[in-house]
C-alpha cells in the first residue's frame, strides 16, 4: 500500500523525461485555471471592501487570464528544471516568492496611483494567486490525475468565470433605489382626517361637544387650512455624478462617480394637484463636498472644472411634478417627472429629472436621475495630461428624503 501511495505521488523527475513536462504544463493550467476562478470570485467583494471603482485594470478577465498565463510558466519553468533533474520545487517556490514579494512592492509603490487604494485590492489577490497557486502546483503535480480531461476543464472555467465575472461586476451608473417607508395604522391615519371634518351644527345643549382638535391632530396636518403641505429635506438625501472618462495611465475606459449628501431644500406640495404654487420649491447641494475615488480629481474638478469659490453651489428650482395622483394611498411608489430649472456654474438652463417617489406617514422619498452635456452649463470637460479624454455627457441621480413639518 505505502509504495503505491508513494508511486501515484511520485515527484515530477522520476516520470519518464518524456512525461515531466506535459504533466508539469498540465499541472500548471490546472493550477492556475483553479487559482483563477477563486480570485476571479473573490475580487467582488474585496473591491466593495476596498473601495476600488476602477475596473479597468483588476476584473475577471486579468485575474482568469493572468492566472493560466503565469502558472503555465511556472509548468514551463518546473518540467525545464525536472528533466534535467534539480530541485524544480525549490526553485519554483523561490520564483514564486520573489513574484510576490516584487508584486507587492509595486503595487504599494510605483503603481500606487493606478487606482485609488489600489493596493489594498492588488496585493492580496497578487498573493493569493501567485502563492496560493504554487501551493496547488506542488500538491497536485505529482499525482496520477486523468490531466486531459482536468486541464482543459479547469481552463474553460477559469475563462468563464472570468468572463462571467467581469460582465456582472461592470461599474453602472449609480442608481439609487426607493427603501420601504413605515405606513401607518389606519386608525393614525384616520384621525387627522376626521379632526379637520367639520362637524354637524350642534344644539344648545351641546354646543361645547364637537370634538377637540388636539395638538396632535394638528400637526399631523400641517397645512390644514390652505392644504399645503411642507417637506424639509433630510440628511439622508445623497447625489451623485457619473461621468465616462479615460485615464492616461489606465488601459480602458473608466466611469467617474462623485457623491454628497449635503442637500437642503424645502417641498411644498398638495395633495389633489401636486405642487403648491404658492411657495417656491428648491433644492440645493452644495458642491465643495463632491468626493470620488481619488482626491486628485476632486480638487481639480472643484478648483478648475466646477470653480465652487464663485459657483459654491448647484440649485434645482422646482416648476412642475406629474405622476402623484389625487388619490394617492400611502406606501404606493409611482412614476414621477420632476421638471424645473437648474443654476450650475452661474447658469440656468429647464432639466427634467425622472424617477419613483413615495410618501407614508409624514415622510417624502424620491430616487431620480437626469442628464445634461457640461456645455449646457459653460462647463469645459478637463483637459490635462493624466486624462486622456472625458465625455461631456454628465449623468446626476438623487435620493431624496423630506420629513413633512408640523407648520
Amino acid at each position: 500500500m505505502a509504495g503505491t501511495i508513494e508511486q501515484s505521488r511520485s515527484p515530477a523527475w522520476q516520470l519518464p523525461r518524456e512525461q515531466v513536462l506535459p504533466r508539469a504544463l498540465a499541472a500548471g493550467l490546472v493550477a492556475g485555471g483553479v487559482i483563477g476562478v477563486i480570485g476571479t470570485l473573490i475580487c467582488v467583494p474585496l473591491r466593495r471592501w476596498a473601495g476600488v471603482t476602477d475596473r479597468a485594470v483588476i476584473n475577471g478577465y486579468t485575474i482568469a487570464g493572468g492566472s493560466l498565463a503565469l502558472w503555465l510558466l511556472g509548468g514551463l519553468l518546473y518540467g525545464a528544471l525536472a528533466r534535467r533533474g534539480g530541485r524544480a520545487a525549490a526553485w519554483l517556490l523561490s520564483a514564486a516568492l520573489a513574484i510576490a514579494i516584487l508584486g507587492t512592492i509595486v503595487f504599494a509603490g510605483p503603481a500606487r496611483d493606478l487606482a485609488n487604494r489600489l493596493p489594498s485590492l492588488a496585493v492580496p489577490l497578487t498573493l493569493l494567486v501567485v502563492l496560493g497557486g504554487a501551493a496547488l502546483f506542488l500538491a497536485i503535480v505529482g499525482l496520477r490525475a486523468p490531466w486531459r480531461i482536468a486541464t482543459p476543464a479547469a481552463v474553460v472555467a477559469a475563462l468563464v468565470v472570468g468572463f462571467a465575472v467581469t460582465v456582472a461586476d461592470r461599474e453602472p451608473k449609480v442608481h439609487f433605489t426607493l427603501t420601504k417607508l413605515t405606513v401607518p395604522p389606519a386608525a393614525t391615519r384616520a384621525a387627522p382626517a376626521q379632526a379637520a371634518a367639520p362637524a354637524s351644527a350642534p344644539g344648545p345643549a351641546d354646543a361645547n361637544a364637537a370634538a377637540p382638535v388636539t395638538p396632535a391632530a394638528t400637526a399631523s396636518t400641517p397645512g390644514a387650512a390652505t392644504g399645503t403641505l411642507h417637506f424639509v429635506v433630510n440628511p439622508q438625501s445623497q447625489a451623485a455624478y457619473t461621468v465616462h472618462e479615460k485615464l492616461t495611465r489606465l488601459p480602458a475606459p473608466s466611469d467617474a462617480i462623485g457623491r454628497t449628501s449635503a442637500i437642503t431644500g424645502d417641498l411644498y406640495l398638495e395633495k389633489s394637484s401636486g405642487l403648491a404654487p404658492s411657495r417656491p420649491s428648491a433644492f440645493t447641494v452644495e458642491l465643495s463636498t463632491l468626493t470620488s475615488d481619488t482626491a486628485q480629481r476632486d480638487r481639480f474638478l472643484k478648483q478648475s472644472v466646477l470653480q465652487v469659490a464663485r459657483f459654491p453651489n448647484a440649485t434645482f428650482t422646482i416648476t412642475g411634478i406629474e405622476g402623484f395622483p389625487a388619490s394617492y394611498k400611502e406606501g404606493d411608489q409611482v412614476t414621477i417627472s420632476v421638471t424645473g430649472t437648474m443654476n450650475i456654474h452661474g447658469v440656468e438652463k429647464p432639466l427634467t429629472w425622472t424617477g419613483q417617489a413615495q410618501e407614508a406617514g409624514g415622510k417624502l422619498e424620491a430616487v431620480v436621475s437626469t442628464d445634461f452635456q457640461m456645455q449646457d452649463f459653460g462647463i469645459q470637460p478637463p483637459s490635462v495630461p493624466v486624462v486622456q479624454s472625458v465625455d461631456s455627457h454628465v449623468h446626476l441621480d438623487l435620493h431624496l428624503f423630506a420629513d413633512q413639518q408640523g407648520s
